[in-house]
């Protein structure tokens, strides 16, 4: 297996020249690779036990819109990594209580949280929008790094790419 991801690796160095450039790579495996590992581990420990949950994704989402939602409103960050993890917790035990308590099946219990929360998550950021474009600022907490650079720029520069740059662009490269 590491063999095959060595290729794999060294196939997409070689086709896209950008693919090993270090702002590639820590996007790689700090924003694509981190969220997906650690819902494959979850899953997989729900599947090895026998059972399915549908709504793994879902109880990302309103993990991510707690902590999220808390860092855009200024909290200090160890408040929105509880709620992140409280809103985690939360659709865990609502699939909980649908299949222990009132013994619905993992499939239909897991797909109705997954609907629910997906409607949660619609309805508390006015459609999916990001927070940064909810609000129209920025938080500070957002300002981490060079290589995931988010810096605060005028409103009409919102919508604007630049390179090296995810979200947001950098007045000084202009």
């Amino acid at each position: 297996m590491l063999v095959g991801f060595v290729l794999v690796f060294l196939a997409l160095g070689i086709a896209a020249p950008g693919f090993l450039t270090w702002n590639n790579l820590v996007s790689v495996i700090l924003n694509e690779f981190t969220l997906a590992a650690i819902i494959s581990l979850e899953m997989t420990l729900v599947i090895s036990a026998g059972g399915i949950d549908l709504s793994v994704g879902s109880a990302a989402d309103i993990a991510s819109l707690a902590f999220i939602g808390l860092v855009g409103a200024q909290q200090p960050f160890w408040l929105a990594v509880v709620a992140g993890l409280g809103g985690a917790l939360l659709v865990g035990a609502l699939n909980a209580s649908l299949i222990a308590g009132v013994r619905i099946s993992p499939l239909l219990a897991t797909l109705s949280t997954l609907f629910i929360s997906t409607s949660v998550q619609q309805l508390a950021s006015n459609g999916g929008q990001p927070i940064y474009l909810i609000s129209g600022t920025l938080p500070e907490a957002f300002t981490f790094s060079r290589t995931r650079a988010i810096v605060r720029c005028s409103g009409a520069d919102l919508h604007r790419r630049s390179p090296g740059h995810d979200f947001l662009c950098d007045p000084a490269q202009e």
